[in-house]
């Protein structure tokens, strides 16, 4: 029972890797498959791909909702503990925003739909499997200099 169980983990982790894969080759055709199945190294990829500065997103994602539930439960405050839930919750909707709006969807629409679970899955497989590729950046969001 163990055995298909961790089975099916190992599949659905595949999976979610190969989404994230799809959605990064849009944007970085260099990108391969083996590189997104490294834990971590995925979600940074992604978030690379999104924001001008991903060391900033990914310390918002992944240490920070984990130290607050730390010093939540070693306080038993739960409201540390949520907070740590919403700033992952929001960090990863305007991970997913932006990727739409570069592929030239709705920000809003995806953005929102991030945070209602199991619907999210829908949003993240068009972002995947849709042909849609990065659209031209606005003029006006060039920085130069």
């Amino acid at each position: 029972m163990i055995i298909i169980m961790l089975l099916v983990f190992l599949a659905v982790y595949a999976f979610g890797c190969f989404i994230n894969y799809r959605m990064v080759v849009k944007f970085d055709p260099a990108t391969t498959y083996p590189v997104n199945l490294i834990p971590f190294w995925n979600w940074y990829l992604i978030i690379r791909v999104a924001v001008r500065s991903p060391a900033t997103f990914f310390w918002l994602t992944l240490p920070v909702p984990f130290i607050l539930t730390a010093l939540g439960k070693a306080l038993d405050v739960s409201s540390i503990t949520h907070l740590g839930t919403i700033i992952s919750l929001l960090v990863t909707a305007r991970v997913y925003g932006s990727i739409a709006e570069k592929l030239g969807k709705n920000f809003w629409l995806y953005a929102v739909l991030m945070f209602i679970p199991l619907v999210n899955v829908i949003p993240t497989l068009i972002l995947a499997f849709d042909g849609s590729r990065p659209v031209a950046p606005d003029p006006k969001d060039i920085i130069i200099g």
